[in-house]
């Protein structure tokens, strides 16, 4: 990665959770599919998963650190929607 110093310098300390952690970011009408450095960078800060927001037609898609680790995310968060609407059954 090429950066300027100061922008190395806020990098490094988002990966040290100075300002929190990485919540998503969005690809306005793009693909809401995570690229390679999105999972590289999940990987990094060491979160489990995150998500993609589109612009308003697009909605957002969360993604986990690999493609197979996205499939599984996605299925979590599925289940989790369904347990939350028929009370846990």
């Amino acid at each position: 990665m090429v950066c300027l110093e100061d922008e190395c310098l806020k990098l490094l300390m988002v990966i040290n959770g100075k300002y929190g952690k990485f919540s998503g970011h969005t690809h306005p009408c793009y693909s809401l599919e995570p690229g390679p450095e999105d999972e590289k960078f999940l990987k990094l800060l060491g979160q489990k998963r995150s998500a993609i927001w589109g612009n308003s037609n697009q909605g957002w898609e969360i993604f986990g650190q690999e493609p197979w680790l996205t499939n599984e995310v996605r299925e979590e968060v599925r289940r989790e929607k369904m347990a939350k609407i028929y009370g846990g059954l």
